[in-house]
């Protein structure tokens, strides 16, 4: 069966979740009919909790979102975890590249200025597939992004992560292994003038997940 891209966007205001391709989520697993994905609880900190009647009290807070850690029962890996990590074949671009170059329509009806594309969780199967990401939305620094103008670039990104070429899956001492990769987009600062569409790179993708 062929992997479907699955679009887990994160709304800044209520964190709600959304299923793109309408998983099932009950307590932490998201199932559809072919794959089932197991998430970790988030993440819990105890800190201060300042209240009016007991100010300094302590409490628990729950933050981050949910982590795959399992894929139809396969334990999910981070790229540092596993021998050969999954990788474009010869001659196709990047995730970012491929994901950028072909919003450039979708990203030019945003009014001028500066933006990045948060995604990231991006999960690859065994068959170098994309199965699931995060998306968080785009930003830019005077927050004026409608969500009406965030939603058709969600709907595009959905649409690229399910037509996206394969990559050559990765492997953990010869046996291919589903892989979580810590790609972020956000490397990537989007330009916007006169409906015209330039991005660069400002920064590796060094972020270390820890979970």
């Amino acid at each position: 069966m062929k992997p479907i891209a699955t679009l887990l966007c994160s709304i800044l205001v209520s964190a709600a979740n959304c299923f793109a391709q309408h998983f099932e989520m009950k307590d932490n697993t998201a199932t559809k009919k072919g794959f089932v994905i197991g998430y970790a609880e988030r993440l819990k900190k105890e800190a201060h909790i300042l209240t009016y009647k007991e100010p300094g009290d302590k409490g628990s807070i729950t933050y981050g979102d949910p982590v795959a850690v399992t894929f139809n029962g396969q334990q999910i890996y981070r790229p540092g975890e596993i021998t050969e990590s999954p990788q474009p074949y010869t001659g196709n671009a990047t995730i970012q590249e491929y994901l950028l170059n072909n919003s450039i329509k979708e990203l030019g009806m945003l009014p001028d200025g500066t933006y990045v594309l948060h995604i990231d969780h991006i999960l690859i199967d065994t068959t170098g597939k994309v199965v699931s990401y995060h998306y968080l939305g785009i930003r830019d620094r005077e927050m004026i992004v409608t969500e009406y103008q965030s939603q058709i670039i969600a709907n595009r990104v959905d649409y690229l992560m399910n037509a996206m070429p394969p990559l050559s899956p990765g492997y953990l001492d010869g046996t291919k292994v589903p892989v979580l990769m810590d790609i972020l987009v956000e490397g990537y600062e989007i330009e916007v003038k006169n409906y015209l569409v330039s991005y660069k790179k400002i920064w590796d993708n060094k972020h270390i997940y820890e979970y």
